[in-house]
């Protein structure tokens, strides 16, 4: 059922009121999990710093060439 743009306004607004009601996770955690959020990150361990770390593969081949002389 196709909605009017009033009551598509009204379950936004009633939307967006029920979402600022749930408390939300804290965002300062540093934990691998929090970091993990997007589902384009994986862990990947260095072996040459000995650290497992959740990046995208992108941020691996950046961490990779930091490596390199």
């Amino acid at each position: 059922m196709p909605l009017t743009p009033l009551e598509r306004m009204q379950h936004e607004a009633t939307c967006r009121s029920a979402e600022e009601q749930q408390p939300e996770d804290d965002p300062t955690d540093d934990s691998p999990q929090a970091a993990s959020t997007s589902a384009l990150t994986r862990l990947y361990h260095c072996d040459l710093c000995n650290k497992d770390l959740t990046l995208t593969s992108t941020q691996i081949l950046k961490h990779k060439r930091q490596h390199l002389p």
